[in-house]
């Protein structure tokens, strides 16, 4: 055999040998498959159980680190809501509907303005709330323990660092927490910037982007230059989630930059008093469209919420004006459709499955499942991601070992013996 053949014979070995690993891989698998969870999709705020319960339309979701609950916002309705995953029960945590107002207080006593984005400490302890409308524009807590409601800065709207209410927002959407529980970053949409707040002092402080670049810098792609600091350039960011580049060993942020049609990566400094932080478009090409590829040979219309596994190499995005969920790979900048594509509202596989302006989105790890919050369909669906079915009363945990991490993250996953899935 000429040495050509031989290589040519050897390679197709080995193309075999990967696709029997793969087809192994696959046995067990349901991806994309998504079902309604929770609402009735009437539009209407009520408690109960599973699909008799109802919600004004959701916009963020977060999930506690067991995986026991899910927390949502929903703005319209101005209250906080809960669904415990064991029983679908859903519940209201805190906030009443008293339009415009933001009152500290407990449970029902207290009121939101416009709850929109929100994250959780790792103890479940705090829940961390933006609340935007009219005149306010604060970082809200909830203990979800007592339902007290706190103000940890903001009050009218504007752009200025300074510490708890002297502090100025300008609707502050997205929020994410890092592993310490210490900081808070949020996306300030309307000032086009990414703001880091001390949860200890309540100090603000801009950690990315710039208001006074925010414009028509280049055609469809308003206000979008990487950049360090300052000098770089968002516009409407609404999504971002805290993360872990192994292969740099740096911290980063994600973020969906949703009026570039872009998804950023902002590289944080190794020393917690240096405000040093690098953005750099990481997928999609700026222009509003559909496309799976890799990097900026992608698209996305309007991504709005970024979630990451527990091992940091996954991100699900909810890609608003394509009513999809779409999957990206963290090593490699690959997006690729997990389910969605057509307006609507089925229950479906991949493809087939309908949604309508899909905003939150929180991933249980990175062999479960992800909840979604459908907004204009009033209810949370949630969808299985390529999990391989376990043995039953498999302990799994995440690489790496755990960390005491937050929103839309989880450390560790163990099967019943009907294999249903449980993260803490």
């Amino acid at each position: 055999m000429r040495t050509r053949d031989r290589f040519w014979s050897s390679f197709r070995i080995i193309e075999l040998v990967l696709q029997l690993a793969l087809a192994r891989v696959a046995v067990g698998q349901s991806d994309g498959v998504a079902t309604s969870f929770a609402g009735s999709g009437l539009g209407a705020t009520y408690d109960g159980i599973g699909l008799n319960s109802g919600f004004q339309p959701p916009n963020d979701v977060a999930a506690t680190r067991e995986f026991s609950a899910l927390y949502l916002t929903e703005p319209t309705g101005a209250r906080i809501r809960k669904v415990d995953l064991e029983t679908e029960l859903v519940t209201t945590v805190a906030g009443s509907k008293k339009d415009g107002s933001a009152e500290d207080a407990t449970g029902t006593n207290a009121s939101f303005a416009k709850p929109l984005g929100l994250t959780l400490s790792s103890d479940n302890l705090m829940l961390y709330v933006t609340d935007a409308k009219w005149y306010n524009h604060k970082i809200r807590s909830v203990n979800t323990a007592t339902q007290e409601v706190l103000t940890l800065a903001g009050t009218t709207s504007g752009n200025l660092d300074a510490t708890g209410t002297f502090a100025r927002f300008n609707n502050p959407n997205g929020i994410t927490i890092d592993f310490l529980a210490e900081t808070l970053y949020v996306a300030d949409t309307d000032n086009h910037k990414i703001r880091k707040v001390v949860i200890a002092t309540g100090a603000v402080t801009t950690l990315c982007g710039d208001p006074s670049f925010a414009g028509d810098v280049v055609p469809n792609n308003y206000g979008s230059v990487d950049g360090t600091g300052t000098d770089a350039m968002f516009y409407s960011p609404l999504g971002l989630v805290y993360g872990w580049d192994s292969e740099r060993d740096l911290k980063v942020l994600f973020v969906a930059d949703t009026g570039n049609n872009l998804i950023r990566r902002v590289t944080l400094s190794r020393r917690t008093y240096d405000p040093f932080a690098v953005v750099e478009t990481f997928a999609g090409s700026g222009a509003a469209g559909f496309r799976d590829s890799f990097g900026a040979d992608a698209e996305f219309s309007a991504p709005a919420g970024i979630a990451i596994t527990s091992d940091n190499q996954e991100l699900f995005v909810t890609d608003r004006d394509n009513h999809v969920i779409r999957r990206v790979n963290v090593q490699t900048a690959r997006v690729s459709t997990l389910a969605g594509g057509t307006l609507g509202a089925e229950d479906g596989t991949g493809t087939a499955a309908q949604f309508n302006q899909l905003v939150g989105v929180s991933v249980t790890r990175e062999d479960t499942r992800v909840y979604v919050s459908d907004t204009a369909n009033y209810n949370v669906r949630q969808v299985t991601h390529g999990a391989p079915t376990p043995l039953p009363g498999r302990l799994t945990k995440g690489v790496g070992g755990c960390h005491p991490c937050g929103r839309k993250r989880a450390c560790a996953t163990r099967w019943d013996d009907g294999g249903l899935a449980f993260v803490g």
